[in-house]
């Protein structure tokens, strides 16, 4: 696919309606995905294009945690400021502690991982050993489901 240079009047249109959704608000990328009813890389390439160019239509104004996958996403409102810096990574300690807050989010995360990988090699998802510390949480989860 080749490398969009943001200049059709398609590509100019819908950089102008992002710029009227962000006018006196906040949001991330998923937000402006579903509001342009586009997908979602899509958005993000558009956005960060926007956030990159000089004039700058639109800026990042803080960094916050997503819910489905832990990681730092970007907020953007419109304005013609500096972006705001990328926070540093979590230690490993820090990737610790929260993995011991929460066991059973994890072990979820990581057999949703598993199972994309197997699938993804076109293999069949192996059972988990009876004596895996994740089955144990599993059957728990299952119980109180």
């Amino acid at each position: 696919m080749p490398k969009s240079t943001y200049t059709q009047a398609a590509a100019r249109i819908k950089m102008q309606r992002i710029v009227d959704m962000l006018e006196g608000e906040e949001m991330v990328w998923t937000q402006v995905a579903a509001k342009l009813c586009t997908h979602k890389q899509t958005a993000s390439r558009y956005l960060w294009h926007m956030a990159r160019q000089s004039p700058r239509l639109i800026h990042v104004c803080n960094w916050v945690e997503d819910e489905e996958t832990g990681r730092k996403i970007p907020v953007f409102t419109a304005g013609d400021k500096p972006n705001k810096r990328k926070p540093k990574p979590l230690t490993y300690a820090e990737v610790f502690a929260r993995i011991q807050a929460d066991p059973v989010r994890h072990a979820k995360r990581r057999e949703k991982y598993r199972t994309e990988w197997h699938q993804k090699k076109g293999q069949p998802v192996p059972p988990r050993p009876a004596a895996s510390p994740f089955a144990a949480l599993f059957k728990q989860d299952q119980v109180a489901a």
